[in-house]
C-alpha cells in the first residue's frame, strides 16, 4: 500500500464506486457497479482495479466474472471511508439537530421541505427548513436567532440555509385554508428534529 493511499481517492469514479459499495454490501460485478454508480464501464474497471490493489476492495471470481465488495478488514474502510460516507448521508439530520438545539426552548420542530426533501436537489440548491414555534413571541425569537446562525450553518454544511418560522397554529390554519406550500410540506417534508409531521399537523 502506498504511503498516502487516500491520494488515489481524488478520482471521481473511485469515490462513486466506494460510496455505492458502502451502502450495498455483497458482491457485485463491475458492470453492475458501473451502471448503479453512474460511472463509464471502462473507467469503473480501471478504478476497481486500483481500489483492489490498495486493499480497499476485494475481488473474487464467480464464473466468468469478478465480484467486488468493500474489504471490511481494511482500517481505511472501517475507520475512514465508512464513517465519511455515513456522515455524508446524515448531514441533513445533523443540520436539523444543530438548528433545533440553538432555537430551544422556542421551537417545536424543524422540518425539511423543498428539493432536498423530495430528493431532486442540485449541487447548489438551498436547504429549505420550516421551524415550528411554540408561540408568536417564540417565533420572533426564532427569527432573531435564525438570522444569527444562518451564515454559520450555511458555511458549515456548504449550502445556503433558508429558514421559515411559523407557529403551530399558523401551520394548521394555513393547512385548513388549502395553502399550497403547507400542503407540500406535509406531503413531501421530513421532520429533522422535534415533533413529527403528524404532530405538527394535528397539534398533538
Amino acid at each position: 500500500m502506498p504511503a498516502r493511499p487516500l491520494d488515489a481517492l481524488a478520482s471521481r469514479p473511485a469515490i462513486r464506486l466506494l460510496r455505492y459499495l458502502s451502502t450495498h454490501p455483497g458482491g457485485l460485478t463491475g458492470r453492475q457497479l458501473a451502471t448503479s454508480a453512474g460511472v463509464h464501464p471502462t473507467r469503473a474497471l480501471e478504478a476497481l482495479g486500483m481500489l483492489a490493489r490498495l486493499g480497499l476492495v476485494q475481488r473474487r471470481r464467480a464464473g466468468r466474472a469478478y465480484l467486488y465488495a468493500l474489504n471490511d478488514d481494511s482500517y481505511l474502510v472501517t475507520d475512514v471511508i465508512g464513517p465519511a460516507f455515513r456522515n455524508e448521508e446524515q448531514w441533513l439530520d445533523r443540520l436539523g439537530a444543530e438548528l433545533f438545539s440553538t432555537l430551544q426552548p422556542f421551537a417545536h420542530a424543524v422540518v425539511l421541505y423543498g428539493s432536498w426533501a423530495r430528493g431532486d436537489a442540485r449541487e447548489h440548491s438551498d436547504v429549505d427548513l420550516l421551524v415550528v414555534t411554540v408561540t408568536p413571541d417564540g417565533r420572533e425569537e426564532v427569527e432573531r436567532r435564525a438570522d444569527e446562525v444562518r451564515g454559520r450553518l450555511s458555511d458549515r454544511f456548504g449550502r445556503f440555509v433558508s429558514i421559515l418560522a411559523l407557529t403551530g397554529d399558523e401551520v394548521r390554519r394555513r393547512l385548513r385554508a388549502g395553502d399550497r406550500l403547507m400542503r407540500s410540506v406535509m406531503r413531501e417534508g421530513r421532520a429533522l428534529a422535534g415533533r413529527s409531521l403528524a404532530e405538527v399537523a394535528t397539534g398533538a
